[in-house]
């Protein structure tokens, strides 16, 4: 079986990953359009429960600083990003908001050739769900895994 180079290429991207490496890579070698999504995970609300901290602005505080930290680890990635791919490949950056799964889902409908992404998972509570199978579930483009621990 042959398959055509990727010209479009989805990063699911993380913070410190060898996957965005992986994506530079490919898209250098086959003048690819490398378009970068980092999810910042919008369901901690939902796991923590309502009975955890009780105290509702213990709570808020918690998804708070959690939020906080979302925003930083996709500043640190893009930053990432940018540094390994210098000035050789035009990055398009998105951030979403929401399921990491359900909002990579949605992207790649988007017409893309490849998704590149981390095995296992390790965006949010993807970490712990490891809900790698959700993704690939009739996927509309190539999936390419990257072992978290190259």
């Amino acid at each position: 079986m042959v398959t055509a180079a990727p010209k479009k290429i989805l990063l699911l991207l993380d913070e410190d990953s060898p996957v965005t490496a992986e994506a530079v890579r490919i898209a250098q070698e086959n003048s690819a359009q490398l378009t970068a999504l980092f999810v910042l995970d919008a369901t901690w609300n939902d796991y923590v429960g309502h009975d955890w901290l009780s105290g509702s602005g213990s709570r808020a505080d918690f998804i708070d600083y959690v939020q906080q930290e979302e925003e930083k680890s996709a500043e640190k990635a893009f930053s990432r990003l940018k540094n390994l791919a210098g000035e050789a490949i035009e990055i398009q950056c998105i951030t979403k908001v929401g399921n990491v799964v359900e909002q990579t889902r949605q992207e790649m409908e988007k017409g893309y050739d490849l998704l590149v992404a981390s095995n296992p998972l390790r965006r949010g509570l993807e970490r712990i769900r490891g809900n790698l199978a959700a993704l690939c579930e009739k996927a509309p483009c190539r999936i390419l895994l990257v072992p978290a621990d190259i």
